[in-house]
């Protein structure tokens, strides 16, 4: 009964998440359409933007499901090999930086280490931090992301100055299908299913990934990894 439970619960997620984006894909197909044939171009272009923005929501979201589905059967893996991480994070905040209009700031030792490490894999944990960070902090605030090494580790630090996340949701935040509210004036899209997936890459890399939180101090969250030994 406990597992129909939680696969109905599952269905009726999937269904709710999905409905959205697939309405605005619909509809706004058909505004394209009616602009094709008015020789709209402006308006076609709008409602292409909205179809690509919307199919690429509901990828993502199959993208994370299946992620999901590997996770609860003992399947979820990483391909190990020598990483250069702070391209990595350089990639991704140029990136963000030039799509979100966002000032990002990556400060790194000019000498840093080579990690092993799943390229794919642990992109989608810096991607996923760094766009946390553009969602639930006011848009004229930079994005700081710092990393350090020591001996034995490689840390990234990714930090914001939006609102403090209340002690009492902290420890829900990894969890599956947790999403915060955002404190900026803006509804935040996603499936809450991000945080945890990337607890699930951190940990198959023998690393933490943590998150801290105050009013006037923003939020920060720390991926540390091992160091690769040479």
């Amino acid at each position: 009964m406990k597992k129909a439970t939680h696969r109905d619960d599952l269905l009726s997620f999937v269904s709710h998440e999905m409905k959205n984006p697939l309405t605005s894909i619909t509809g706004f197909a058909s505004f394209a359409e009616d602009a094709v044939k008015n020789h709209d171009q402006e308006l076609a272009l709008e409602s292409l933007q909205v179809v690509r923005c919307e199919a690429q929501r509901v990828l993502r979201l199959a993208e994370d499901l299946l992620d999901i589905a590997q996770v609860s059967a003992g399947k979820f893996s990483v391909k190990m090999e020598q990483l250069d991480l702070r391209a990595v994070v350089q990639k991704i905040a140029d990136r963000y930086s030039a799509v979100a209009g966002r000032r990002i700031e990556v400060v790194a030792p000019g000498e840093f280490p080579c990690i092993a490490g799943d390229s794919v894999r642990l992109g989608q944990v810096i991607e996923n931090l760094v766009s946390n960070a553009t969602k639930y902090s006011p848009d004229e605030t930079p994005i700081r992301i710092t990393m350090l090494c020591d001996d034995s580790r490689v840390t990234v630090c990714v930090w914001n100055n939006g609102p403090a996340i209340p002690p009492e949701q902290l420890p829900l935040i990894f969890k599956r299908f947790s999403r915060l509210k955002n404190g900026c004036g803006r509804a935040v899209k996603g499936a809450g299913l991000g945080l945890y997936i990337s607890k699930q890459i951190v940990e198959l890399h023998g690393g933490t990934i943590d998150v801290i939180s105050s009013e006037g101090e923003g939020t920060c969250f720390t991926l540390a990894l091992p160091r690769q030994v040479n």
